[in-house]
């Protein structure tokens, strides 16, 4: 569970997947989830390539359980390796979940500006490589 918002620093109470989730801290805190991922040279600028994925948002959250699903049907046909993920694009659908406004909550957009579809990203296992230095 987190608890994010712009300008702060989150508050996280993390378990395992699969663990028991601990008692709700507040009612601002939303399941999500966090990993450790590693980035190809041209994603991270020549910079430091491990980062960290943090999100709560429903859509990414979809996207990172198929992930999942992808990795736990294949993951015993590649002992010692780990998955290869590339972003393949996006899947849209309507909004039907969630705030339907783009911009601070209370604050009424303009029809032109309200949110007509939601996004999901589609995550893909694209080859599996020996870990190396992370």
């Amino acid at each position: 569970m987190a608890n994010l918002g712009p300008n702060r620093v989150p508050d996280m109470k993390l378990v395992r997947r699969g663990e028991m989730r601990p008692e709700r801290p507040s009612e601002k805190h939303k399941d999500g989830f966090r990993a450790v991922i590693k980035l190809s040279r041209e994603c991270s600028g020549n910079n430091e390539p491990v980062r960290e994925l943090l999100g709560s948002a429903k859509e990414l959250c979809f996207g990172i359980e198929w992930l999942l699903r992808d990795y736990n049907a294949e993951k015993d046909k590649h002992p010692g390796l780990l998955p290869l993920v590339a972003l393949k694009g996006s899947w849209s659908g309507p909004a039907k979940t969630g705030s339907t406004q783009v911009g601070p909550p209370g604050q009424e957009q303009p029809k032109s500006r309200r949110m007509k579809e939601k996004h999901f990203p589609n995550f893909r296992i694209v080859g599996w490589v020996p870990r190396g230095d992370l």
